[in-house]
């Protein structure tokens, strides 16, 4: 059908009368008749305005075949645009009326609906559709492949978005109907369709597509709160933090009263770093939303973590009431009280949150440290094995089974994890293991493996930049306690288990001086990166009580950023800078007399070595020195000195200063 059917004119004319339209898109013209009738009826016969400089009402056609267009059609519309419609249409502005005679089935049927949504942002009244209904195939015509029909459409399709419509039956058998659809209700019924669509698409994690859908929603419908809230949600996923946070920002803008919005918008702003703007939008979330629990908690945690312990307690109770079902918050909660000593407590609101959820591998590795701190070594080793189902502790991918404990012929792969500090103290099983009959390989951090190469069990020890050589078993350091039931009473304590070669010793031996005074190596700090790095080092000021002693010298053993604060204190004696790894630092801890130092890798290595070594603890230390011991089963030369209360260092120092003034020699200023 090269040339749609007339039946459809009265009808058009029609509406025409009826919405008298001042400006007309004709797409699709063909012959021109649309806008032969629309010029006739609105500029002649209503408008009374016969000679063409006297017209007024605006007619625009698009056509995508050009040899269609005639002279006299030029002089009928104001302006005829070449070219596929889809394309074209995004050059032109609005009119009152956008008239389609027989385009929708040159397109295929998604692309079609798109380019009606096109019409309708085009259009300030309605939409006029002219279309065959059900089958009406055609193939291209006049070597103009444009014509052939690539969808097939229905009434049922069109009628949902229709304030009105025709429909004829050709003497061909043909049917062929006309559609007026007004163009707001289009729009807001096919927004709807959309967004369904573009959320499923978001659950489905196709997020790119979802991107695309909302953001063609939002030129649809520009003033939606819930489009830019849910396309935010969906740059959240892409870790496009900036661009969610200005969807956000939209969504509250457009409905102030919109909490989940304020509840992302709070979210974002705390991944951004503004914790102000957080902590403020979540409490608007939940001034409008007082059961919104996930509000409550991410205040909670958010309160955590910049150390306003018991606002956050609060906010994890708040939770709780408003869902006693939330196991994170339990487990939390459980965090907050373990930090401030409150260890049973912590206990019974982890196991909460584990009989809530049972795969909860935070609240189990939480529940392993609690009752390690308390000595039950029997619960807690096994326990300490969900670890590695923790975001925090993936599970290396290694070629070689797990070592079960039991097998005694082949070599193992022993491979350290964490910290340094706990490879220094898990290696001490390393004879353990090759009693068992096993070759031993280590794998171990760099800075670590020429200490450990002093270790006569180990046949060799790599670097993890090192490929692993071909081995029977493989195991974490820190689940041979488990492997071995190690209690308290079986605790190898066997010190020293690190050796110094005495070329190293001799030559920091060297740089140290040799007098009667005492010879005390401090350390002030750990890493930044661990977690609770916040509740166990200090500044180097600390320790200016220690300064002012006679007897005594003090060596710098704090490398990293927080060294350089050696440098504005005369008394330290720094010679880190001729440290290159772990025996380095052995060497030079093997010349002294006593290591005063927070809860540290130096620490452990001291305890190791057989050093006396003083270890400083906040209130609730690290589960390994365990709870009201000044004592420690791991390391017989250690003297643990805690706090007596959450954050009080200055009560340590005190007695530090007391107890290295009984070792000294002279008498303090």
């Amino acid at each position: 059908m090269p040339t749609s059917p007339y039946v459809h004119i009265e009808y058009l004319a029609m509406l025409l009368v009826q919405l008298r339209p001042s400006s007309v898109l004709d797409i699709g013209l063909g012959n021109g008749k649309m806008g032969f009738i629309a010029r006739d009826i609105l500029d002649v016969m209503y408008g009374e305005r016969y000679h063409k400089g006297n017209w007024q009402i605006r007619i625009d056609g698009i056509e995508a075949y050009k040899d269609y267009i005639q002279d006299h059609q030029r002089y009928i519309y104001d302006n005829i645009y070449i070219g596929d419609a889809y394309e074209v249409i995004d050059r032109l502005g609005s009119y009152d009326i956008v008239i389609l005679g027989d385009v929708l089935e040159h397109f295929p049927k998604d692309r079609a609906w798109l380019f009606l949504d096109k019409c309708a942002l085009h259009s300030n009244l309605a939409l006029i559709v002219n279309i065959p209904i059900g089958p009406a195939p055609q193939p291209a015509i006049y070597d103009n492949d444009y014509e052939r029909h690539l969808s097939e459409w229905h009434v049922e399709e069109l009628t949902p978005y229709c304030t009105d419509s025709r429909q004829w039956t050709l003497t061909s058998g043909m049917r062929y109907g006309s559609f007026l659809i007004n163009k707001d209700s289009y729009l807001l019924q096919r927004a709807t369709v959309l967004f369904k669509e573009a959320n499923r698409l978001k659950d489905e994690g196709q997020q790119d597509r979802a991107i695309n859908l909302y953001s063609y929603l939002l030129k649809l419908r520009p003033k939606v709160p819930e489009f830019y809230n849910n396309l935010g949600t969906v740059y959240v996923e892409k870790n496009y933090t900036r661009e969610a946070l200005s969807c956000f920002k939209k969504a509250v803008e457009l409905n102030p009263n919109f909490a989940v919005a304020f509840f992302n918008l709070a979210n974002a702003y705390r991944d951004l770093g503004n914790h102000a703007q957080a902590i403020e939008n979540y409490l608007r979330a939940i001034e409008l939303d007082p059961l919104m629990a996930d509000a409550t908690y991410n205040l909670g945690n958010l309160f955590r973590k910049l150390g306003r312990y018991d606002e956050a307690l609060v906010a994890y109770e708040t939770t709780i009431r408003m869902d006693n079902t939330f196991g994170k918050a339990y487990n939390n909660r459980g965090a907050i009280l373990y930090q401030k000593g409150l260890v049973s407590e912590a206990i019974e609101l982890y196991k909460k949150a584990i009989e809530l959820d049972n795969n909860d591998a935070d609240a189990h590795w939480n529940l392993s440290l609690a009752l390690l701190l308390k000595g039950n070594f029997k619960e807690g080793w096994p326990l300490y094995e969900w670890r590695f189902k923790t975001k925090d502790f993936p599970p290396r991918d290694l070629p070689m089974p797990l070592w079960d404990g039991g097998s005694s012929e082949g070599t193992i792969l022993l491979h350290a994890e964490q910290g340094l500090g706990d490879a220094i103290h898990f290696v001490r099983y390393v004879p353990l293991v090759a009693k068992k009959g096993l070759r031993v390989i280590l794998q171990c951090h760099s800075e670590l493996v020429r200490l450990f190469e002093t270790i006569k069990d180990i046949e060799r020890c790599i670097s993890f930049a090192e490929q692993v050589p071909p081995c029977d078993f493989h195991s974490p350091l820190m689940s041979l306690p488990m492997l071995f039931k190690t209690d308290l009473n079986s605790i190898p304590n066997d010190v020293p288990y690190l050796h110094i070669p005495p070329t190293v010793k001799a030559f920091w031996a060297s740089k140290t001086k040799n007098g009667p005074n005492l010879k005390v190596g401090l350390v002030w700090a750990g890493k930044p990166e661990y977690k609770n790095d916040h509740i166990r080092s200090v500044s180097l000021s600390l320790f200016e009580p220690l300064m002012v002693l006679e007897g005594i010298e003090l060596y710098s053993l704090q490398l990293g950023s927080a060294g350089r604060e050696a440098d504005r204190y005369p008394k330290i004696i720094d010679l880190t800078r001729h440290i290159n790894d772990f025996l380095d630092t052995a060497g030079l801890v093997s010349n002294l007399d006593l290591v005063i130092s927070v809860d540290t890798a130096v620490a452990h290595l001291a305890g190791a070595m057989a050093k006396p070594v003083w270890i400083m603890l906040p209130y609730c230390p690290d589960w390994r020195w365990m709870l009201n011991r000044h004592d420690s089963p791991w390391y017989p030369t250690a003297r643990l000195f805690r706090q007596e209360a959450y954050g009080d260092w200055h009560g340590v120092i005190s007695r530090l200063k007391a107890e290295v003034r009984m070792q000294t020699k002279g008498n303090s200023h």
